[in-house]
């Protein structure tokens, strides 16, 4: 939209991160590379991202958006003078100097806001989600009960091993009257072990994740999750899920959801640790 209105839309991505760059950035956006690596420290790191924002000729007059998660208080005053406007993108309750501050998890409005610019605007909540456009189009489907159709989807990594430790629930003949669909995303590193662990199984699909997952979820009438903005998309299409919570920053969304009896929640406390029986139990149940 901003773009049709004639603003510069300009991305700088660290060269690590250009192979899961969306085809549309690409097609329809300037990009400027640099090089990072993890090896450096955090304080390398941010200069490096600080001297690729300064070579933009017109920073002085832009608003700089950053959704990083290494990016600190002291690091964004430093950065406000060379740009006109700074926009946070948040899922933490961290401390930021800028001039907007946008915080999807942040469910009680102005309550434990953290520390931020006197004159900042505020965008907090749900309503403020940056959700694929497919869920503006939000039309609950009731007859998804006679479908017996569930997705498993554990976002870009799931280094919590989530998916496989489901899926070994699931393929029990509890669930063959059931189609199960099972999404990897670009991080997962399970694809083998799963396949290997689902050969015999005809009522299971494993996909690599895609755009449109969300036709597949507007199917669905269960789904097994994490705590991220896949939530919110089937809050938003009113399928019921049970949802992991696996980080601090899935906390507010994921505790305000079950206390509305919107979800299901799971907490993941100990690292290597899965709650079987719970699980089985919480899936019987919806």
């Amino acid at each position: 939209e901003l773009k049709k209105k004639g603003a510069e839309i300009i991305f700088i991505i660290n060269k690590n991160n250009l192979t899961h760059l969306s085809n549309k950035i690409e097609k329809n956006f300037k990009i400027k590379k640099y090089k990072d690596d993890p090896i450096f420290s955090k304080k390398k790191r941010l200069e490096l991202l600080a001297n690729e924002i300064k070579k933009i000729k017109t920073c002085s007059k832009s608003t700089l958006v950053i959704d990083n998660y290494k990016v600190n208080f002291s690091w964004e005053k430093k950065i406000k003078k060379f740009v006109k406007k700074i926009f946070i993108i948040d899922d933490f309750q961290k401390s930021h100097f800028c001039d907007f501050y946008l915080n999807k998890e942040n469910f009680s409005k102005k309550k434990n806001l953290p520390k931020i610019m006197k004159n900042c605007i505020t965008l907090l909540g749900p309503k403020f989600s940056l959700l694929n456009s497919k869920n503006q189009i939000r039309k609950i489907n009731y007859d998804n009960v006679l479908n017996k159709n569930i997705i498993v989807s554990f976002g870009g990594s799931d280094r919590e091993n989530l998916t496989f430790n489901c899926l070994k629930i699931l393929r029990d003949n509890l669930f063959d009257k059931y189609k199960i669909q099972v999404f990897l995303g670009p991080y997962n590193n399970q694809y083998k072990i799963i396949n290997e662990l689902l050969r015999f199984k005809k009522n299971f699909k494993v996909y690599n994740f895609s755009p449109n997952y969300v036709d597949f979820l507007k199917k669905s009438n269960f789904s097994i999750i994490n705590g991220g903005v896949s939530t919110l998309e089937n809050v938003c299409h009113g399928v019921p899920s049970l949802v992991f919570q696996v980080s601090k920053n899935q906390k507010m969304q994921t505790e305000y959801l079950k206390k509305k009896k919107i979800i299901s929640l799971i907490k993941i406390k100990k690292k290597n640790f899965f709650p079987k029986k719970e699980v089985l139990k919480k899936i019987l149940k919806l």
